[in-house]
């Protein structure tokens, strides 16, 4: 159920720290307005604080033009040429910024079962982004090679995870955690009318595209987007928490996976287990409308009757610490 003792929600609270907390200078949207403008003229963030509100509570009209995106098509590498050769980046508007900043807040603090799994460390406060999953990695790999255990491990890539998560999958989700009705309102609104302009540009000239209308999938340049994703692929903690995991000798709970937004690790106790579970992750994942991006997976294992071990780290992880690089090459005996 929607709203009832949610909707007494700190509206005017969430919206005034969330103008406090935008960056003033950031690529601005189709309006071409830096946030920085926005602070700097006395009562305007309050005025548009009391036209929002009237917006999302249907007081007034939903126009397509706040809501409508700019993205930026960057580049991965030097000679791209296919369209998972780009990441795309979406500068928004700073108003809508200011309004997915307030919806993000109000979220975190009232939806009622909202949670992010403890094994997402992505953007959660008090967890230590990628460096958590880093240590867990490599002590992971210490055990096996002490215990003399097998241990499977298995790193999962998502193709294009922003871009296919279904619209009907998210509003699904703010169901479930009983976000105030604002806040459903507001995303529900935004989410229908999402519209963007694809860039490319290099040092001579551009490539600017007709309007394209989304059907599914996030913007990938507001506060709000990032929040969402996480709690739309939350099924997946909740599914391999089930699948056993790897159990070492010096803590009776298993490790079963970690995830870096949708960058997913998973540790079992060996190829059938390995096997069975990435079945069950390919289908959890076509449920919420996802698949697996095959060529950028790998599996490395770790059998008890060889010595030799070379943990596979998410790719991001490698240039972190020099440390860890150091005992990896010492594991690899």
């Amino acid at each position: 159920m929607i709203g009832s003792a949610t909707d007494e929600v700190p509206w005017s609270a969430a919206w005034l720290l969330a103008a406090d907390k935008q960056s003033p200078w950031k690529a601005a949207g189709q309006d071409g307005i830096a946030a920085y403008w926005l602070k700097r003229f006395g009562g305007l963030v309050e005025q548009m604080m009391s036209q929002v509100e009237a917006m999302i509570e249907g007081r007034d009209g939903f126009p397509h033009w706040f809501v409508r995106g700019r993205m930026v098509l960057i580049p991965k590498r030097n000679e791209a040429s296919e369209p998972t050769d780009f990441r795309p980046i979406t500068c928004l508007n700073s108003a809508y910024k200011l309004m997915t900043g307030a919806l993000c807040i109000i979220i975190l603090t009232r939806a009622v079962g909202f949670v992010i799994p403890e094994e997402q460390h992505a953007g959660v406060v008090g967890r230590r982004d990628c460096l958590d999953a880093l240590v867990i990695d490599w002590a992971l790999a210490k055990v096996a090679q002490v215990s003399g255990k097998n241990l499977s491990v298995s790193w999962v890539d998502f193709e294009k995870a922003f871009d296919r998560v279904p619209h009907s999958w998210i509003a699904r989700c703010l169901e479930t955690v009983q976000a105030p009705s604002i806040v459903v309102r507001g995303v529900g609104k935004a989410m229908s009318k999402w519209t963007t302009n694809l860039e490319i540009r290099n040092a001579e000239a551009g490539v600017e595209s007709r309007l394209v209308r989304f059907r599914r999938g996030l913007y990938q340049g507001d506060s709000l987007s990032p929040l969402l994703f996480t709690q739309a692929i939350a099924p997946l903690s909740h599914m391999l928490r089930r699948w056993g995991g790897f159990v070492s000798n010096y803590h009776p709970n298993p490790v079963t996976h970690t995830l870096f937004m949708d960058d997913l690790k998973i540790y079992t106790r060996g190829p059938e287990d390995l096997e069975a579970t990435l079945t069950e992750v390919e289908r959890v994942a076509e449920a919420v409308g996802m698949r697996l991006g095959i060529r950028k997976c790998g599996v490395h294992e770790k059998a008890a009757a060889h010595n030799n071990w070379a943990v596979a780290v998410v790719r991001y992880y490698m240039p972190l610490l020099e440390w860890y690089r150091r005992d990896l090459r010492a594991l690899d005996v």
